[in-house]
């Protein structure tokens, strides 16, 4: 009988260790795969950014719109009326200045608005042998040069009759001739003025129930507005 060794227990019963595979090499990227891949990522970013921002300015535009539509609604009304009474102002302002201005402006422009108004009259007069122009004596010596010249190249052949007449005022003047005649009157035209710009701020100030005054007012609003 064989005698059996003293068992030393280094005797290994495990599986044979499997062998660890090999790690693949790690990639290698040039500089322009790099920058290129950088690029992307930043685009990739700025994208996002943007569609993010795009979210926020549709969300808000949802949430503020309605807000905005319900506010405007109350909104025209005021500015209407905002606009009325800017425009009532302004008319009133305009008013006040033409009260102080217009004595003087009405000097400086008498003579030229009497020259008017004598050279179309002339004109149709050719064959009327004495005309006769009123004016007021402060402008019968400074008018009477450019008159003259005024008879002459109008080819008015008869007599024309410069008479200072006490009764007119400092823009006014009469033409007359035998059957017929016409007239400037300076006070009359401020009145005219005057009304219309009333008869504008009436209406602004009672624009209901209409009527044709208001009509003719809105209509006196517009033409003021559009010459001031």
């Amino acid at each position: 009988m064989a005698i059996s060794g003293k068992f030393l227990f280094d005797t290994s019963f495990d599986a044979p260790a499997q062998p660890k595979p090999e790690q693949p090499p790690a990639p290698k990227y040039g500089e322009a795969e790099l920058k290129q891949a950088r690029e992307e990522g930043h685009e990739a970013g700025r994208a996002a950014g943007r569609a993010e921002a795009r979210a926020e300015r549709e969300e808000l535009a949802a949430r503020t719109l309605p807000a905005v539509a319900q506010a405007l609604q109350g909104f025209a009304p005021m500015c209407e009326k905002v606009e009325k009474q800017t425009l009532s102002w302004a008319l009133t302002a305009a008013l006040g200045m033409v009260r102080k201005l217009y004595p003087t402006l009405e000097q400086m422009q008498a003579a030229i608005e009497i020259e008017q108004m004598a050279i179309a009259a002339l004109r149709d007069l050719e064959e009327e042998p004495r005309v006769a122009l009123r004016l007021p004596d402060t402008l019968i010596e400074e008018m009477r040069p450019r008159l003259a010249e005024i008879s002459k190249q109008s080819g008015f052949g008869g007599r024309l009759l410069l008479i200072a007449d006490e009764a007119l005022g400092p823009g006014d003047c009469r033409l007359e001739w035998a059957d017929g005649g016409v007239e400037r009157q300076a006070q009359r035209i401020w009145v005219e003025m005057e009304q219309r710009i009333a008869r504008s701020l009436s209406a602004l100030s009672n624009p209901s129930p209409r009527s044709p005054v208001d009509s003719e007012g809105d209509a006196d609003t517009q033409a003021l507005a559009r010459t001031a």
